[in-house]
């Protein structure tokens, strides 16, 4: 379930820096991996991880580090559009407890404030992380909530 409404839209120009993550002519991680915000608000964003086969671990269900990598990244615009300009600033903790698997679909995130679940594009959940993050503030706490959609019933959350 999104939860988009509950937060205020950006100014034009700040939509469209963040709407433009993981679309940088140089191939850093979140684009060699292909995530893509698809919306982005005031303290929010929906990020798309497409399903590709190569996000595959042996066992025929995409690796957790592909997850987990979403989840972090997709607080990166959320906690970014409260910002003028653009800011540096890293995860120095994060953990994902899996609920379940993803399985061939793409994975959705939407954070929140204090936990984050993923799901595939049909529903399920994926995990549960924990994570905190630090920035301009030394007080950042970027534990949002992540859900999106997906067929395998599983989920992911983080909370500082």
């Amino acid at each position: 379930m999104t939860r988009e409404h509950l937060y205020e839209d950006l100014e034009p120009d700040r939509a469209e820096r963040w709407l433009g993550y993981g679309k940088w002519e140089r191939e850093y991680y979140p684009k060699l991996v292909g995530f893509h915000a698809e919306l982005v608000k005031r303290d929010f964003c929906r990020m798309r991880l497409n399903y590709k086969p190569s996000l595959d671990q042996p066992a025929g269900v995409v690796h957790g580090g592909a997850i987990a990598s979403l989840i972090d990244s997709v607080v990166v615009p959320a906690i970014g559009s409260a910002y003028d300009a653009n800011v540096n600033f890293v995860t120095v903790n994060l953990q994902v407890q899996y609920l379940g698997a993803l399985v061939q679909e793409d994975a959705i995130a939407e954070p929140l404030r204090h936990a984050c679940e993923v799901h595939g594009g049909h529903g399920g959940r994926v995990g549960q992380p924990r994570g905190r993050g630090r920035g301009p503030a030394d007080n950042l706490d970027p534990a949002p909530i992540c859900p999106g959609r997906g067929q395998s019933g599983s989920g992911s959350r983080m909370s500082a």
